[in-house]
């Protein structure tokens, strides 16, 4: 038996098969999407890193410290709402209240409302709240864009602090 060849015009080279270009293709394309991936992250990063990211690292052990003391040695207490009505470019009130052992209103130094952003730190912004009276404490926080942002509201007293976290979602 002989084995049979194809004539000559009926021969593809392997560039020339519709198979091997689409393959060629595809890849490309692939790499292509990966560069221009690469390419944005690189280019509109949101810098989420902190500048004092070494300086906060070395505070974060002593400042559990501190805010355990305050806790237990002034027994103070700080509540903020789970949720709070906000849409963007609106303000919108955040209101906590501090209290001490014995139920009755706090006297803290100051507290302030720290609003991050997760995926933009260009938008992050810091309030002081102001006293409202019988331990409640508030500030009109107008939040720039729609989603989702942490609140840390901190309360001190001299060098301790006592705070808390929410997370909230901003409606447009």
């Amino acid at each position: 038996m002989e084995s049979e060849t194809l004539p000559e015009e009926t021969k593809e080279t392997a560039l020339q098969s519709p198979w091997v270009r689409g393959l060629f293709i595809l890849m490309g394309a692939a790499f292509a999407a990966n560069g221009a991936l690469v390419y944005f992250a690189y280019k509109a990063r949101p810098n989420l890193v902190a500048t004092d990211y070494y300086e906060r690292g070395e505070n974060y052990q002593a400042q559990q410290g501190i805010e355990h003391r305050m806790k237990g040695s002034l027994g103070w207490r700080m509540e903020a709402p789970r949720e709070i009505a906000a849409s963007a470019g609106r303000p919108a009130p955040v209101t906590v209240t501090i209290t001490d052992k014995a139920g009755l209103p706090a006297e803290p130094d100051g507290v302030t409302l720290y609003a991050y952003r997760p995926s933009d730190a260009r938008y992050d912004f810091d309030l002081p709240m102001t006293k409202a009276g019988n331990g409640q404490f508030s500030a009109q926080a107008a939040f720039p864009l729609k989603g989702i942002w942490d609140l840390i509201i901190e309360a001190k007293k001299g060098d301790e602090l006592i705070k808390v976290t929410r997370r909230i979602s901003v409606l447009p």
